[in-house]
C-alpha cells in the first residue's frame, strides 16, 4: 500500500481531475472519503488523502462488488481464483495510479 508525502493537502477532486487526465481509461467513482479508479468491476485502486499522505491501495469498484468478494473468498476455490487471476492485475493499476501520482504531484517521495 503506497502512501505518497505532499507538501500540502490534496481534496479528493483535486486527486480525481490528476487521474481522469493521466489515466482517461479508468472509470473515476466516489467510495466513501476516497475514490477509486478502475478498468473492470474486480480491479481497481482505492486512493484516499489524509492530511499530506495520499494512499493507493487495490480493491473493487464498489461496495456490491464488496460483498461478492466476501462471499468468494468464503469458498476455498473461489479465493485460490481470486488470488492468481485479480490481485496481480489490481497491484499493475496500483503501480500504474501510483506512479502517476507521483509525478504529477512534483516533489511528492
Amino acid at each position: 500500500m503506497p502512501n505518497i508525502k505532499v507538501t500540502t493537502p490534496l481534496t479528493k477532486d483535486q486527486i480525481r481531475e490528476i487521474v481522469r487526465v493521466g489515466c482517461p481509461d479508468l472509470d473515476l467513482s466516489s467510495l466513501g472519503p476516497g475514490l477509486t479508479a478502475s478498468r473492470t468491476r474486480w480491479v481497481a485502486a482505492a486512493i484516499n488523502t489524509q492530511g499530506k499522505t495520499v494512499t493507493v491501495m487495490p480493491m473493487v469498484r464498489d461496495m456490491t462488488t464488496l460483498l461478492l468478494l466476501l462471499l468468494v473468498m468464503i469458498t476455498g476455490i473461489g479465493l485460490l481464483i481470486y488470488a492468481v487471476v485479480v490481485i496481480p492485475k489490481q497491484k499493475e493499476l496500483v503501480t500504474r495510479v501510483t506512479a502517476l501520482l507521483k509525478r504529477e504531484l512534483g516533489g511528492a517521495r
